[in-house]
């Protein structure tokens, strides 16, 4: 599922709903970005390049491809690598890699299988 394949144009109109816009503002953010590291199957590769401002994806082989990217250095972002589910490994860095590793442990205790 991408959002622009097999765009039509349509008669309908986009109505904004009242919301606030201060949540998505992030110029006085304090968090640095961080390069990560991650470990893919080829299947999500277009969903990434989507997902990622700028992915720089250096190799392809046997259906697995490796790729550097760019995040905020906190928690919502490293849970956003958790999207990806099972198709995608941070490699680096180690503390992201060990984050992501306990919510795994978290989230299979909470299904108890």
């Amino acid at each position: 599922f991408y959002r622009i394949d097999n765009i039509k144009l349509t008669s309908n109109v986009f109505t904004m709903r009242n919301f606030e816009s201060s949540v998505f503002d992030t110029s006085s953010a304090p968090d640095q970005m961080i390069e990560i590291s991650l470990r893919f199957s080829e299947t999500i590769k277009k969903h990434l390049e989507e997902y990622f401002d700028s992915i720089t994806i250096t190799a392809c082989c046997d259906g697995i491809c490796t790729a550097n990217v760019m995040i905020f250095d906190n928690e919502q972002s490293y849970n956003s690598l958790l999207l990806f589910g099972d198709k995608c490994e941070c490699l680096e860095p180690f503390k992201i890699r060990e984050y992501i590793f306990k919510k795994a442990i978290d989230i299979s205790k909470l299904y108890k299988i």
